[in-house]
């Protein structure tokens, strides 16, 4: 069940006020732990996104520093941009 930040948000929030041992029946149980793991793939889904990011700009800066070197090295003109 995957829903968006502003519902996981009240959960979380939701969850701050009910502690682990208050759950009592298996019902309870199911929906805390149902919150919880969509607070956890919410998360995950934020530090992927970020990963890729960071990823993809140190590559952009790899091909930007190569070109530089071969630039200054004069193995390339500066018309091959």
């Amino acid at each position: 069940m995957r829903t968006d930040s502003g519902s996981l948000i009240l959960a979380g929030r939701e969850l701050g006020n009910v502690s682990f041992e208050d759950v009592q029946t298996a019902e309870e149980l199911a929906v805390w732990e149902s919150v919880v793991d969509d607070m956890v793939l919410f998360a995950f889904d934020i530090y992927e996104k970020s990963r890729e990011s960071v990823l993809a700009f140190k590559a952009s800066e790899a091909k930007k520093e190569t070109f530089r070197l071969l630039k200054k090295a004069k193995l390339i003109d500066d018309d091959q941009e």
